[in-house]
């Protein structure tokens, strides 16, 4: 699954080249975030009762899925990750 993480602790979020490289302190610290985001997530919805865990498998840049030039627009970067239920 994909999901946008375009704000994170209240500030705008945007890619950088780090979060391709799973050994970067940059993606390991956003994987953590995001990881307690996406379960924080699930469990106020109606899979609390079969959510075992998360797993973020890597990050991408928004500009890949809008094809925008505005800088507004590349801000956020997209999260790949599955849910693990029962």
């Amino acid at each position: 699954m994909k999901l946008l993480i375009d704000k994170l602790r209240g500030k705008r979020l945007s890619y950088k080249p780090a979060y391709a490289d799973t050994t970067s302190n940059d993606y390991l610290k956003l994987a953590i975030d995001a990881r307690e985001g996406l379960r924080r997530a699930a469990m106020r919805s109606d899979l609390r009762d079969i959510f075992q865990g998360t797993t973020v498998t890597g990050f991408e840049p928004t500009a890949t899925y809008n094809n925008a030039s505005d800088s507004e627009d590349n801000e956020g970067v997209m999260v790949n990750f599955y849910i693990q239920v029962r």
